[in-house]
């Protein structure tokens, strides 16, 4: 999930980036058998998903959801924000391998906060140079 911090319709070529693996061994419409393990290996989905944050103003519910790195070896790159209580699928997100990820230097910025309504507080910020979202009950910016 990417944030966009402008109150328009997001350009997913100008406004966020992504992490792309080429398989030079596929066909066309097909993996091969190396991407399949590559992936697995080097980019695991996470083991579950815990629900970090949720609301239910006007009808619209919104839930949160942090991915849990398979092991210590692993960072949930991202959340997953969704309209039910049930957790997202596992492969809605994958993980990185701690030893290949830098701190990032990027202050977070604020996009949403919900002060001055009621229910749990929340907000959601863009955290890094891949604007992607990171949303905390409260409304003190992310560490």
């Amino acid at each position: 999930c990417y944030a966009n911090n402008e109150y328009r319709h997001p350009r997913p070529a100008a406004n966020c980036c992504t992490i792309q693996i080429k398989d030079g061994g596929a066909s066309f419409g097909s993996q091969s058998q190396v991407t399949f393990s590559g992936q697995a290996k080097h980019f695991p989905h996470p083991k579950r998903f815990h629900q970090v944050w949720s609301s239910n103003r006007k009808g619209k519910p919104v839930y949160a959801w942090e991915g849990v790195p398979p092991s210590k070896d692993f960072v949930a790159i991202g959340m997953v924000v969704t309209s039910t209580d049930t957790p997202p699928p596992l492969d809605s997100l994958c993980c990185a391998p701690r030893r290949a990820l830098k701190e990032s230097s990027f202050k977070p910025k604020l996009v949403w906060t919900d002060k001055g309504s009621t229910g749990r507080p929340g907000s959601c910020w863009i955290v890094n140079e891949l604007k992607l979202v990171h949303i905390v009950q409260g409304h003190d910016q992310p560490k």
